[in-house]
């Protein structure tokens, strides 16, 4: 799993989807801007540019809730220790 998400020459290539993104999103073309989008989170998951690309296109296609859900999402991934310390602090 940990050299599926390092394979550099693999990172390379999300970059090409997240443009194709970004220009499709520039057409209103948001299914398929989306599309690539999430193609380019396949190669490069941890792409925090793509994660928050994949949130505004949920908004823009008027999911908000899953929006709000993959935002929660990708802020409880960056940031686990925050997470619990702030469920310590809340027991007190």
């Amino acid at each position: 799993m940990i050299a599926t998400l390092n394979n550099v020459q693999q990172r390379g290539f999300a970059f090409v989807f997240f443009q194709l993104a970004r220009l499709a999103r520039e057409k209103r073309q948001l299914d398929k801007a989306l599309a690539k989008t999430e193609a380019g989170l396949r190669l490069e998951p941890q792409n925090t540019w793509g994660q928050i690309l994949l949130g505004e296109l949920f908004n823009e296609r008027a999911d908000r809730a899953r929006a709000v859900s993959h935002f929660k999402d990708v802020a409880a991934a960056s940031f686990p220790h925050e997470r619990g310390a702030r469920g310590a602090r809340d027991q007190d």
